[in-house]
């Protein structure tokens, strides 16, 4: 005669079919995981020492801000080198960051005098550059400089208020290079 099962042994025996049966699965699956991608060649070198970027507006005169809106152009230029034009004859660029409220399209500047002020992004011709938006393609060349301009301009709101605040500012955008 056998002894009758526990409820405990009865579960711990339910347990152990159930691990057995998942662990019997497991194994039966060939090729369960399957890994891959794509490796690729990009057609430039985008130099992070030559295009790590600082654009240094100097002391701005707030009354010069009151008066003018914005201040004079600093002119930069982001330069992607040893580039091969048979994989590619363009590229695209976008300048991701945080955009301005007051001035949609520019970007916002931070820190105590950031307060009312964007700062502004324009090809040397005039054309506005707008923030986290592709900017027209350039042609490649083994060398491809892409010349650019900022400024600091007051929000329009900040101008009506008089509510600039002197102070250090900052913004940061972060380059994204697509070659279509």
């Amino acid at each position: 005669m056998t002894k009758p099962l526990t409820t405990a042994k009865r579960v711990m025996r339910g347990l152990l079919i159930a691990l057995f049966m998942t662990m019997h699965s497991v194994q039966a699956l060939d090729n369960n995981l399957q890994i891959g991608g794509t490796l690729v060649s990009e057609p430039c070198t985008l130099d992070p020492v030559q295009n790590t970027l600082t654009v240094d507006f100097g002391p701005l005169i707030m009354k010069g801000l009151y008066k003018d809106t914005r201040s004079a152009v600093i002119p930069f230029t982001i330069t992607l080198s040893d580039c091969d034009t048979t994989l590619a004859q363009s590229v695209v660029l976008t300048l991701n960051g945080e955009e301005s409220l007051g001035l949609p399209g520019m970007l916002a500047a931070t820190g105590t005098g950031g307060k009312g002020i964007a700062i502004g992004l324009e090809t040397p011709e005039g054309v506005a550059v707008a923030i986290n938006k592709e900017i027209p393609a350039y042609t490649l060349t083994d060398t491809t400089l892409i010349p650019l301009q900022a400024w600091v301009e007051a929000e329009p709101d900040a101008i009506k208020n008089q509510s600039l605040i002197a102070g250090e500012f900052s913004a940061t955008a972060t380059l994204d290079v697509r070659y279509p």
